[in-house]
């Protein structure tokens, strides 16, 4: 059996890594930092925070006594109001910041994050009642790595669409994505 409190510092280690590399490939950057990309890199920051606090919580939740399975139903069950809560408002900042809900080299992978953002929260209220799996952790750690590959997702957007942004400007030196 997998050792829940080990894969669970393992992911927040992971999460951390990826806020540190991601500064680290902002900060190396050879252009200025265009409002597009900030959002990327604040959206990217906000997701791995939402995997460290998701790897810490059940942990925390253990600590205070109450039995396993109900620790993984509870951390199931606000990991499946939270995530579709944070996507929603992912969606609702974008289009208030740049006029639409969905970019255009995004349109693609919008629609795709929205749809596995509704089949994990449909996994994490069938793990709360315990209907998907044997083991509740199961269910749980299926959301979790959905936050975590999210989080990679987006550091591996900002990393290849900053070298493509470098690369699409005009004679102006323009960045094409702002």
């Amino acid at each position: 059996m997998i050792d829940s409190a080990d894969t669970l510092l393992t992911i927040a280690e992971i999460a951390i890594a990826v806020v540190g590399f991601a500064g680290i490939a902002f900060v190396l950057r050879a252009d200025s930092p265009t409002p597009l990309n900030l959002f990327r890199l604040q959206l990217m920051v906000e997701t791995s925070v939402l995997a460290i606090t998701f790897s810490f919580l059940p942990i925390l939740l253990l600590s205070t006594g109450l039995g396993a399975e109900r620790v993984w139903s509870l951390s199931s069950a606000i990991l499946g109001v939270v995530s579709p809560v944070y996507v929603t408002t992912i969606f609702l900042r974008q289009a208030q910041r740049f006029g639409a809900t969905l970019l255009p080299e995004a349109r693609i992978a919008d629609p795709t994050v929205l749809a596995a953002t509704c089949v994990v929260t449909a996994i994490q209220v069938l793990n709360v009642f315990g209907w998907a799996f044997t083991h509740r952790f199961t269910g749980y750690l299926l959301g979790l790595l959905w936050v975590l590959a999210s989080a990679v997702a987006m550091f591996v957007r900002i990393v290849l669409l900053s070298g493509a942004s470098r690369a699409g400007r005009g004679s102006a030196g323009r960045d094409d994505d702002a």
